[in-house]
């Protein structure tokens, strides 16, 4: 066998190899990969929850600021009753 000979079958299995990769079609992603935008995802559903709970948590940060603020309210008026009493 030449030089050629064996370069040139070398060459052909490299180019069938590469045809034959070439001709694959392309994974498609599941459910449990994350896909860009994909709400069906895992991922998706699990951004979908974190949204769900961040707002129900900013929610309920606001009652209780809201009750806070109340409560500092009644003390202060509580402390402000005891001093005018205290002083008389």
């Amino acid at each position: 066998m030449t030089m050629a000979k064996k370069n040139s079958k070398a060459i052909l299995v490299a180019g069938s190899i590469l045809l034959v990769a070439g001709c694959q079609p392309a994974p498609q992603p599941s459910k449990t990969e994350v896909g860009p935008g994909n709400p069906d995802t895992v991922a998706g559903k699990a951004g979908k929850l974190a949204y769900k709970v961040e707002k129900e948590t900013e929610k309920a940060a606001r009652e209780a600021t809201k009750k806070i603020d109340q409560a500092t309210r009644d003390a202060h008026e509580g402390y402000k009753d005891a001093e005018q009493k205290s002083d008389k």
